[in-house]
């Protein structure tokens, strides 16, 4: 767990609770001298937050996570439905850009914001211009319909300025749309304003990802520098999965089997089962041999598993909706199986998979999950 999570996240003990746990409570300095420290030991999974679950510490998460991702962003990996998106996304960072400098001058020059009715207008003309220009030349054209609506403003100083921006918004849409239909339209190749910084995401995208300058790349050099798409025989797959993340969906299969049995399930004495499972600890040691050094934290994690199950099941009467927050609770365990487990596999996929196969059939906990 995240040591910034929610503080509602977790049940602590009452303050008379734990002044009980002193070990002389003949004066409130002597309770206070010998009381032992509350341990939170219960909490709601869905509010806490999580460390990615890759590497082998929390100091190495990070790292394969970066290298991951990285990995992951760089378009000779992409398939070919993921370089489109890439393109769109490239679309829509010059759009927003775009309007950004636009609502940016429009204010420079002391005129009111274009109004939330008209708002779809400016998004229109800019999401369909940047198909055909870069942003160096749709800055232009914001910077010419700003500069159009406070020549109008000047010349017309009775007239209300909400009419000026308004003008201003009818030369952006007939700018655009004439830039859309003339591609020999000559157009000033504008820099970026130190007064409006270009957005991280804008920055990432152009600067780190593709390297390109993004005022003067558009979106047509961006799809013919491209490189091929891979397909589903190279290193990723259609759905742009690595190899070892084919096994990750295997396990995945596997639960998934597991919980539609147990949904076809009609009546389940969660307390009975759960009572079962926490006792089985010992049991479960033989299929996780690694954990035999530390058996507390194994025990742990099947109580954090039973009260979160148990909970749900006070709450709601549901047994099945009870299971699957035990199994949750799983996911606040992602320390590695180990051997006979697959590389990737942690202690609670396996404590998941056990119950629930456990719930779904008569399985030996002996015999060893399927990853």
């Amino acid at each position: 767990m995240h040591p910034d999570s929610d503080l509602r996240a977790f049940v602590t003990p009452t303050f008379d609770k734990a002044v009980e746990s002193a070990a002389d409570r003949s004066s409130w300095e002597a309770a206070m001298a010998t009381w032992t420290p509350p341990v939170i030991n219960s909490f709601y999974p869905v509010r806490v937050d999580w460390y990615v679950p890759y590497g082998s510490s929390i100091g190495t998460a990070p790292q394969q996570l970066d290298a991951h991702l990285l990995t992951r962003l760089d378009p000779a990996a992409m398939t070919q439905a993921r370089q489109a998106d890439l393109l769109h996304l490239v679309e829509r960072l010059i759009g927003e850009e775009t309007i950004r400098y636009f609502d940016f001058l429009i204010e420079d020059h002391n005129l009111p914001p274009v109004p939330d009715n008209h708002r779809p207008r400016p998004v229109e003309a800019a999401m369909q211009v940047t198909r055909h220009r870069r942003l160096g030349q749709t800055y232009c054209l914001a910077w010419q319909a700003a500069r159009d609506a406070a020549v109008s403003a000047q010349k017309h100083p009775r007239a209300p300025k909400s009419n000026m921006t308004t003008h201003g918004l009818n030369q952006f849409e007939e700018k655009c749309q004439r830039a859309i239909a003339d591609p020999s339209l000559r157009l000033g190749d504008w820099h970026e304003d130190s007064r409006l910084p270009l957005s991280a995401l804008t920055r990432l995208v152009f600067l780190s990802l593709l390297r390109a300058d993004p005022f003067q790349t558009s979106r047509s050099d961006i799809a013919a520098a491209l490189p091929p798409p891979c397909r589903a025989a190279d290193d990723l797959a259609e759905d742009g999965s690595r190899p070892e993340e084919a096994d990750s969906d295997e396990r995945d299969s596997v639960l998934i089997e597991a919980l539609q049995g147990l949904n076809a399930l009609v009546d389940i004495d969660v307390d009975v089962l759960l009572t079962a499972f926490q006792n089985g600890c010992a049991d479960l040691l033989r299929v996780l041999p690694d954990q035999e050094e530390k058996p507390e934290s194994l025990r742990l994690a099947l109580d954090g598993m039973c009260r979160a199950g148990r909970a749900v099941q006070d709450a709601t009467g549901d047994g099945r909706a009870a299971l699957l927050a035990a199994c949750a609770a799983a996911e606040a365990y992602p320390a590695p199986a180990s051997a006979p487990h697959g590389a990737e596999v942690t202690v609670g996929q396996v404590l998941a998979w056990y119950l629930f196969m456990t719930a779904s059939s008569s399985l030996a906990v002996s015999e060893e999950p399927p990853f």
